[in-house]
């Protein structure tokens, strides 16, 4: 993810880059709307990743980098979500 941040905005972690990269592996089919449209093979290792570990990564302001459950995480993303 730091990888992507970088190439993409030029940044080691853009604000909110893990709900801006959640959104495109759910709106994949969808017009893309991020500055990062990631392509398809980018999309899908981020997808089998995700599944493979049952986690996703955030950027905490104590930890830095952190892994959640994809269960914690897609609660975080719903709240972010709907206040977007």
């Amino acid at each position: 993810m730091i990888d992507l941040s970088e190439s993409y905005y030029c940044a080691r972690w853009v604000v909110e880059l893990e709900y801006k990269l959640w959104e495109q592996l759910e709106t994949r089919d969808k017009e893309r709307q991020s500055r990062a449209s990631l392509d398809d093979q980018q999309l899908h290792a981020l997808t089998r990743l995700a599944k493979e570990c049952k986690k996703w990564v955030i950027f905490d302001e104590q930890d830095e980098h952190t892994f959640v459950s994809i269960e914690q995480w897609q609660s975080s993303f719903a709240r972010w979500k709907s206040n977007s």
